[in-house]
């Protein structure tokens, strides 16, 4: 007989219920008696920086930390320890479990709030979506990473040959998740097909039949009305292999 399986929440739940089993059955904080902290927000604070310390090395931190919702008239504690839950994403709003480890025995939620900043190139004039980004048309300072998860461009090694899909105020940096490849040639143009074969190669022309970047497959169409995939390369170039 099959059963059927638990529903994501209630996966969720169990989860969080195992999670803090275990944090209620772990050690204090290394670190001895100096280690330990009087009220939540220290405990959350020493986890957080500990965990930034590691993922996000040299960044300049806003940390705003709330407190434990007096309505659950929690008995009186004199230490507190916090940990983090696995996998938790150290970004923006996080919920963080602390537990009273002197003086009674309960476990609560303090919300934190993290901020975190370093510098990226940022655009100087406006830039076009899909137009070229160039190096004179960019700074450097200091922006907010916690509001792009996918990081922004700090080289100019990271823009070579890209173009940005999205219009880009001046002041604002460059999210990574917008920078594609600056095609090698558009659709309808005339290329030139490289067949490349042990010790010799046969040129020819053809027609794209669609827009390539360098490295992507395309197809083209021949002078003789055939078709072929071939690989895009810089220079209205196409390579198949023989």
């Amino acid at each position: 007989m099959e059963f059927p399986s638990p529903s994501p929440v209630v996966g969720a739940f169990r989860a969080l219920a195992l999670f803090v089993l275990a944090f209620l059955a772990a050690p204090a904080l290394a670190g001895g008696p100096e280690a330990q902290a009087r009220s939540p927000q220290d405990a959350v604070l020493q986890v957080l920086r500990a965990e930034l310390a590691r993922t996000a090395p040299g960044m300049r931190q806003d940390i705003a930390l709330g407190s434990i919702d007096n309505r659950l008239a929690l008995a009186p504690c004199e230490t507190f320890e916090a940990a983090l839950p696995p996998g938790i994403s150290v970004r923006g709003r996080v919920l963080v479990p602390v537990h009273c480890r002197q003086g009674a025995s309960w476990t609560a939620m303090v919300a934190a709030t993290v901020r975190l900043f370093a510098p990226a190139l940022v655009t100087s004039r406006p830039i076009a979506a899909f137009g070229l980004l160039r190096v004179e048309d960019l700074h450097t300072e200091e922006v907010e990473w916690t509001k792009e998860a996918s990081g922004f461009a700090v080289t100019a090694a990271q823009l070579e040959d890209r173009l940005s899909t999205a219009n880009i105020d001046p002041g604002h940096a460059i999210p990574l998740r917008t920078l594609r490849p600056v095609p090698s040639f558009a659709q309808g143009e005339t290329v030139k097909i490289l067949w490349l074969g042990e010790g010799f190669q046969v040129s020819a022309q053809a027609v794209a039949l669609s827009a390539a970047a360098p490295g992507e497959s395309v197809r083209v169409r021949t002078e003789s009305g055939g078709t072929l995939t071939g690989t895009a390369r810089k220079g209205r170039i196409v390579e198949v292999a023989y």
